[in-house]
């Protein structure tokens, strides 16, 4: 049975089907929306608003969805949450150091063990020990050689490397990698130090899961680099600069995140926090194993200061948050037509608190979409809920035009 919701999205009729849903999967073609799966709405769970939580940036749920841990730049801290089955979550205890100003992005290695934290002002990356039953954080780690205005994180699949990047490096005008080789005990050692202007303004570092690639965002330099990556030494090697205005590709400017698919095949990057384009962009892995562009979007409301990028558990829905609007955008990716489509853009008021949207993950189950809202000072839960649902009938917030 059509509903109005997919009647209006089929006649393209987009207002008419915002109306009906926060966030609503679907594309202007029927073969288009052949391949997505049915509409969700996000409905809002709660806002935990914290004095630990100020200038929250970025948020890491482990693999068992039991705990949540948040990084604070303007407090200086990491904050370790405890996830119930309905998706809110707890306060369990807060890590303050001097080492730690600044903290701006937590990750949690892939097996489980350790909370790695970076804070950009004390230039320090942190190696805490998790207790897997309680949650509780031991610092076991620290480093600050070679850091410089150090912003985002990511381990190697297998936990043994971890890699850092610095926005500013030595040299003006330039940005840099910073690899690091992370024993069983948490210790770290240097492995290698990759630096150029192509680096400049470098704000994302990330991994492919099966450890032979990692791309990085620098927004100053409007670059999305491509490295292959050694799985024995951990050791990169720059292959690919993807750059603003040169081979298709013009929405990268002031590049900010990344997100790559289960597959390892589609990037996406947004861009805009603190400079160029508003914008979503999508590159696919070619035959020559590099990435290449495929297809931009910059329509996408009201959104600016584009912030952080995660794609959905099915592939075929990106969420974008832009912190200086203080929005979610969301974004179909079509495979068959190659298109980057609008569905929707939730703004802060309409429904939970979004001044500020930065950082965003989903729950290991993908039921669930936590959002740091920086300006806010706290962490927005919202719930998917299935288009068939009774509770999904009844619309709960008007987007943004």
């Amino acid at each position: 049975m059509m509903t109005r919701l997919h009647a209006a999205i089929l006649s393209s009729n987009w207002r008419l089907a915002q109306v009906f849903g926060v966030v609503a999967v679907g594309v202007l073609t029927h073969s288009a929306w052949a391949q997505l799966p049915k509409e969700s709405r996000l409905k809002h769970i709660e806002d935990v608003v914290r004095e630990d939580l100020n200038a929250i940036n970025r948020i890491a749920i482990t693999d068992d969805g039991k705990f949540l841990y948040a990084a604070s730049w303007g407090a200086g801290t990491v904050t370790t949450f405890a996830r119930n089955d309905d998706g809110r979550i707890e306060h369990l205890g807060t890590t303050k150091l001097p080492v730690m100003d600044g903290a701006v992005d937590v990750v949690i290695s892939p097996n489980q063990r350790f909370v790695s934290v970076i804070a950009f002002r004390s230039n320090s990356l942190l190696i805490f020990n998790r207790d897997s039953v309680t949650g509780k954080l031991k610092v076991d780690g620290h480093s600050r050689s070679q850091l410089q205005f150090s912003n985002a994180i990511d381990f190697s699949p297998d936990s043994r490397f971890l890699y850092v990047s610095n926005a500013q490096d030595e040299t003006p005008l330039h940005g840099s990698m910073v690899c690091y080789e992370v024993s069983d005990t948490a210790a770290l050692k240097n492995v290698q130090k990759l630096s150029g202007p192509e680096y400049y303004g470098m704000r994302d570092i990330l991994v492919s899961k099966n450890g032979k690639k990692a791309y990085a965002a620098c927004d100053q330099a409007g670059t999305v680099l491509e490295f292959d990556r050694s799985i024995e030494t951990g050791e990169l090697t720059l292959v690919n600069t993807l750059k603003d205005g040169e081979a298709g590709v013009n929405n990268i400017d002031g590049v900010l995140s990344l997100a790559l698919s289960a597959d390892g095949l589609d990037l996406f990057s947004v861009a805009g926090r603190f400079k160029g384009d508003n914008a979503v962009t999508w590159f696919h892995s070619g035959d020559d194993g590099k990435m290449h562009f495929v297809s931009d979007i910059a329509e996408l409301g009201r959104f600016q200061g584009g912030n952080s990028i995660q794609i959905d558990p099915t592939g075929n829905t990106l969420y974008a948050t832009a912190t200086v609007s203080g929005s979610i955008a969301a974004i179909a990716v079509t495979k068959e037509e190659q298109k980057l489509v609008h569905l929707t853009t939730l703004v802060d008021g309409q429904n939970g608190l979004l001044t500020g949207a930065a950082g965003l993950t989903f729950s290991p189950d993908g039921k669930f979409l936590y959002v740091a809202v920086e300006n806010a000072d706290g962490i927005g839960v919202y719930e998917f809920i299935p288009s068939d649902s009774s509770e999904a009938a009844e619309p709960n917030a008007i987007p943004s035009e």
